[in-house]
Order: C-alpha cells, then sequence, then structure tokens
C-alpha cells in the first residue's frame, strides 16, 4: 500500500517537473502548482464542508439505489473497513497519506489529462479492492464530483479536505 500512495505522489510530481523548465527548484515549485497545490483560505473550507455534504447526500442516494435494485453489497466494505479499525497506524495512514496520494494521482494529474469523466471512472476501478460494486459506482460517482471540484477551483486541498473528512465519516458510521 505504501508503495501505492508513493507511486500517486511521485508520477503526477514527476510528470509536471519533467514537463517544466528551468532549475530544478522552479520546476518543483512549478509542478506542485500544477497539480493545485496553493494556499488553503477560511473560504475553502467552506468549500470543502459543502462537497462533503454533497458527498455524503450522494452516498445516501447510491445506498438506496442498490437496495432498489438489488446490488447492494455494502458489507464487504464494512468488513474491510471493521478490519481496520485496530490498526490505528494503518488508519491514519489510509485517512492522511492515501487520500493525499489519491487527490494527487487522480484529480492532479488524471483530470487534467484526461478530463473529469476518465478519472472518476479510473478512481472509482480502481476501489474494486473492496469487492463491492456498489463502492465501485459510489466511487466512480464520487470521483467525478471529487473532480468536478477540483476543476472548478483549480486546488488540491479543497477536495483532499473532504476526501479525509468523507473518509473519516464512513469509519465512524460503519
Amino acid at each position: 500500500m505504501i508503495v501505492l500512495d508513493l507511486l500517486f505522489i511521485l508520477i503526477p510530481v514527476g510528470y509536471f517537473f519533467f514537463e517544466s523548465k528551468g532549475d530544478n527548484r522552479k520546476r518543483f515549485k512549478e509542478s506542485l502548482s500544477k497539480l493545485g497545490i496553493k494556499k488553503l483560505e477560511k473560504k475553502d473550507l467552506v468549500k470543502s464542508i459543502e462537497l462533503l455534504a454533497l458527498m455524503i447526500a450522494i452516498t445516501l442516494v447510491v445506498v438506496f439505489l442498490g437496495d432498489l435494485f438489488g446490488f447492494q453489497d455494502t458489507e464487504k466494505i464494512a468488513e474491510t473497513i471493521m478490519n481496520l479499525r485496530t490498526d490505528y497506524l494503518l488508519l491514519l495512514n489510509l485517512l492522511i497519506i492515501t487520500v493525499f496520494a489519491e487527490e494527487m494521482f487522480f484529480r492532479g494529474l488524471l483530470v487534467k489529462k484526461f478530463g473529469v469523466l476518465a478519472a472518476g471512472l479510473l478512481f472509482g476501478l480502481a476501489h474494486y479492492g473492496y469487492g463491492s460494486i456498489t463502492e465501485v459506482f459510489g466511487a466512480a460517482v464520487l470521483g467525478i464530483v471529487l473532480g468536478y471540484y477540483y476543476k472548478k477551483y483549480d486546488n488540491l486541498f479543497i477536495v483532499y479536505i473532504a476526501h479525509a473528512a468523507y473518509n473519516l465519516f464512513a469509519i465512524f458510521v460503519i
């Protein structure tokens, strides 16, 4: 998992680094800027909270649709998360580093290179490890929403905070 997190961070930074011109320090700063790593303002926190509320609402709709159409398999997600609850270091890693790495890769790189829809669908597929169709579908929809917010505000921290808070919320609910 840590190797994947490192790749999800190094690939976007490296891509934009080698795309930039100038000395290494300037190229590194420019690559972070292209990824949307910018100063977080108070108004950005409001946008993160708005996005979090939207993500929770979408999740409720996805769960309702899953129940309605008989493809509800969220118990697989719950089982995986329950197994993580006792490993606090892994849980912290998932909430802090993995979420940041996912945001850098899927929003910072893939949204910019392939668009919101493609990045969102790939984000959904990346969540297949839970073995849940509901998780893949829900993550794809949430990935599209995260991509939209990222594209609209061009600030990785807005989507990172919402994503991390959403995951924390999901852990507490489960």
